[in-house]
């Protein structure tokens, strides 16, 4: 089962577009989002959980995301702004399956 070894993560067209991103609008929400950083991905989401077998998933990153010898996937956020204090400075925003963001 994927979802076992998976973290949420959004869904785009276009390959690794995040690797452009500066700011994450989540208008709905009254709230943006600053990208801080790229994500350096763990050992272990190349191991099933159900076999403890090592895959093939971060060899295959690595031909083109190794960056300063980490292999990265992925990115940091923090809340920049947020027009109400429940939704973004409080660590528990909450996006939902048809949330529309914005991404420059």
């Amino acid at each position: 089962n994927e979802s076992t070894r998976e973290r949420n993560k959004g869904i785009s067209e276009a390959a690794n577009p995040e690797d452009n991103w500066s700011l994450i609008n989540v208008r709905h929400k009254n709230c943006e989002l600053e990208v801080v950083g790229q994500c350096a991905r763990c050992s272990m989401v190349d191991v099933d959980p159900t076999s403890a077998m090592k895959g093939k998933t971060l060899r295959a990153l690595a031909d083109y995301r190794r960056r300063g010898g980490q292999i990265t996937f992925g990115i940091f956020l923090r809340c920049k702004r947020s027009l109400s204090a429940t939704n973004c400075s409080d660590d528990n925003l909450v996006l939902e399956e048809g949330d529309t963001i914005n991404c420059t």
